[in-house]
């Protein structure tokens, strides 16, 4: 209980996608292999089930290409099975668990990298997937929200990332588990991909950095999204410019409801340790204790002891192996 599967990625200094799969554990602070996937990926999903098992779905093989194949990991015996598959080759999408099954949305395959529309939902019984409705706007690099109460409790909303032509998108899409349907919800003011997307303890959205269409460049500028009324508004800047980066909401402990946003690629190309903390009371940024290791691409995984474990991503050269832990 509490510990952290890593699985996949690229490897350090290497562009292969890796097959191995690690555990962490909390307790000891260690990380030890935990059997590997029958596919090696990057840029696929991992969704927590409700038996306790992992699926991870799609993402881009050894040599390149979007693919198909799904996988669970059974953390009873440490194994993997091949489950699924999905029914369109897809990398650069999202999965979120909802009461109809897991709901796999955008996202690029195919042999000439296009963007998929249609949505899938994983049965978590059936081990199977089946393809529902399309986006409105078919769209990768995007973001999801998950609303666990209020007027849009269950239901799920893309954010951002771009659509055909690389060109930026505006408006969400928002899915209903009731009909599996897909409608528009409101807009972005200015449009971004590479961002994060944040629920906040309130039920209001932090949308925050990306490369942002106003710029197309890496920006530290933000948007809340109120679920009340489906509409967009500025938020503070942060204190650092960010793309590629994670954010960590804090439940419980002395920073409850403030979220961590963790190093990034930023302006002119540069890789940094740089943290901001947004505090929702204040509604304002602040600058926090850096990482030791400049990175980007990383995972940012809230602890049961409330410390924040920053593992692995990107520094120019490849993959890095580095963790560290955060302690608020």
């Amino acid at each position: 209980m509490g510990k952290v599967l890593i699985a996949g990625g690229d490897g350090p200094g290497a562009s292969l996608s890796l097959a191995s799969a690690e555990l962490y554990d909390p307790v000891t602070g260690t990380f030890s292999l935990t059997g590997s996937m029958t596919t090696g990926r990057v840029s696929h999903t991992a969704t927590l089930l409700p038996s306790g098992k992992v699926l991870v779905a799609g993402g881009s093989d050894p040599t390149g290409h979007s693919i198909a194949s799904a996988e669970l990991y059974d953390p009873a015996t440490g194994t993997w099975t091949v489950t699924g598959p999905l029914n369109s080759t897809r990398s650069y999408h999202t999965a979120t668990l909802t009461t109809s099954g897991v709901l796999i949305a955008g996202g690029v395959g195919g042999p000439l990298v296009t963007l998929v529309p249609a949505a899938e939902l994983y049965d978590p019984v059936a081990g199977t997937f089946s393809t529902i409705g399309d986006l409105t706007n078919p769209r990768q690099l995007q973001t999801d929200i998950l609303f666990t109460a209020g007027p849009l409790a269950n239901d799920v909303l893309l954010i951002g990332g771009v659509g055909s032509g690389f060109s930026y998108i505006a408006p969400t899409d928002l899915f209903t588990p009731v009909g599996n349907t897909f409608s528009a919800s409101g807009s972005l003011l200015d449009p971004r991909r590479l961002h994060t997307s944040t629920l906040l303890i309130s039920g209001k959205v932090l949308v925050a950095g990306g490369v942002t269409m106003s710029t197309d460049n890496v920006s530290n500028t933000t948007e809340i999204f109120d679920p009340a009324t489906a509409t967009f508004t500025a938020g503070p800047n942060m204190v650092n410019a960010k793309a590629y980066d994670a954010a960590t909401l804090f439940t419980s402990g002395p920073r409850m409801g403030q979220v961590l946003i963790s190093a990034s690629f930023t302006t002119g190309g540069f890789i940094t340790p740089n943290n901001d903390l947004y505090d929702p009371v204040a509604n304002s940024f602040s600058a926090t204790c850096n990482l030791l290791q400049t990175r980007e691409q990383h995972t940012a995984t809230l602890l049961l002891n409330g410390k924040v474990l920053i593992a692995g991503g990107f520094i120019v050269g490849g993959g890095i192996t580095e963790c560290e832990l955060y302690t608020p």
